[in-house]
């Protein structure tokens, strides 16, 4: 999930406590942000501060002037084939091809698990924005046999570079495909095919497991700061930014160890964990109980971080979370559902409040996203087929052809 999901399951969390809900009302604390504090905390840790301690043994270095495809795919398979050698873990860094302020070069690396092999692309060139759905590279299908016969692709590489969007006009005129062979066995725990496109490059670490090598992608992340046991770590933070620290001075521990400070620590733990939960359902899973497992766990592989749905529905289940608690725990409700209206009683009467619940979801949840869906689909069915061969009149080669000589 995208951190601004994380955040806001952080605070559809913190509002499920009625305290926090009626401190926020009260303005006496900030729990309910609290809560989206700790919902992306995994992450903070991991990209502020864990991923620059990381340390790399190799780095994959191609700049425009030497665009070579070779070198990118005899690093990769050279690092395998040593930490399967020497029987050691082995670090790598494929880092990015800045070509200007806006525009870096991409590269695409395949790792054939069955066919011990790493296949290097050299792509076109993509804005920091990555924003250039409009633009397509169609090659025609003999062009496709071609590479197919030239380079031995697989028809899963050869989808890739055939339908991948890019800029018009800057894919490289030379050959932009190599092919390095690897001799041990190895183990994915990610995608065959990882695009090096903008800002920070892609980290690997190669580690051998019994007669084979296990690829782990980006391997700083998710590991002991996506972890349950981390979790409880939090209760005393969250404790701490609500305790009553001028308390101390006079011995007065109960003001010290007040309700909010105890809440605190309980939705620190919980956001932390509701983060780690939503992870699982993605493809690279967490170090769930370090200092008990050393490694990662393998996600469900149902959705990826930058899949738009999942990410508009969460974030949509935890506003309609958070709209409910406010209404739920309030002095007096604003709204109630018609099939709770006949029932006696109100929010605090359990039969009443699963009812209404129930009638909630309904309404708000599963009728509009499935709508959404099926739009969605409609969309992409129709609208999007229809403007594919459009090329967007606002950009401009000449103008981008000046900006790279001027670098």
């Amino acid at each position: 999930m995208k951190g601004i999901t994380h955040f806001m399951s952080g605070i559809a969390v913190a509002s499920c406590f009625p305290s926090a809900v009626r401190s926020a009302v009260d303005a006496n604390t900030f729990l309910l942000p609290l809560g989206g504090v700790f919902g992306i905390m995994p992450d903070t840790l991991d990209f502020r501060f864990a991923r620059y301690f990381w340390k790399h043994e190799h780095v994959v270095r191609l700049t425009e002037e030497d665009l070579d495809p070779a070198a990118a795919a005899q690093g990769v398979a050279a690092a395998i084939d040593q930490a399967f050698k020497e029987k050691r873990p082995v670090t790598l860094r494929l880092d990015t091809v800045r070509v200007s302020v806006n525009y870096y070069r991409t590269y695409n690396i395949f790792i054939d698990s069955d066919a011990r092999e790493v296949t290097a692309v050299i792509g076109p060139l993509k804005t920091m924005g990555q924003i250039f759905s409009r633009f397509d590279y169609a090659p025609s299908e003999a062009s496709r046999r071609k590479e197919i016969e030239e380079h031995g692709l697989v028809p899963t590489l050869v989808r890739i570079i055939s339908t991948a969007p890019c800029l018009p006009g800057t894919l490289p005129p030379e050959t932009r495909v190599a092919t390095a062979r690897f001799q041990a066995e190895v183990r994915n725990t990610y995608y065959q095919e990882t695009e090096v496109g903008v800002f920070h490059g892609p980290d690997f670490e190669f580690v051998p497991e019994g007669d084979r090598v296990r690829i782990d992608f980006i391997p700083w992340h998710r590991r002991w700061t996506h972890a349950f046991t981390t979790g409880l770590v939090m209760a005393p933070v969250g404790f701490a930014v609500c305790a009553g620290w001028g308390a101390l001075a006079r011995s007065d521990w109960r003001a010290f160890a007040n309700p909010l400070a105890c809440t605190a620590a309980i939705i620190a733990t919980l956001a932390f964990w509701t983060h780690v939960i939503e992870d699982q359902i993605g493809y690279l899973g967490s170090n769930l109980f370090p200092p008990f497992t050393k490694k990662r766990s393998q996600g469900l592989k149902w959705v990826t971080s930058a899949s738009p749905m999942p990410n508009v529905i969460t974030n949509y289940l935890a506003i309609l979370t958070v709209l409910w608690n406010l209404n739920a725990f309030a002095a007096q409700p604003v709204f109630h559902m018609p099939w709770a209206s006949g029932m006696a009683g109100d929010f605090t009467t359990p039969a009443y409040y699963v009812v209404s619940l129930l009638n909630y979801l309904t309404y708000v949840f599963a009728i509009p996203v499935a709508l959404l869906f099926a739009l969605s689909r409609l969309y992409r069915k129709y609208y999007l087929r229809s403007i594919r061969p459009v090329i967007d009149d606002e950009f401009d080669e000449a103008e981008m052809a000046a900006e790279m000589r001027d670098v």
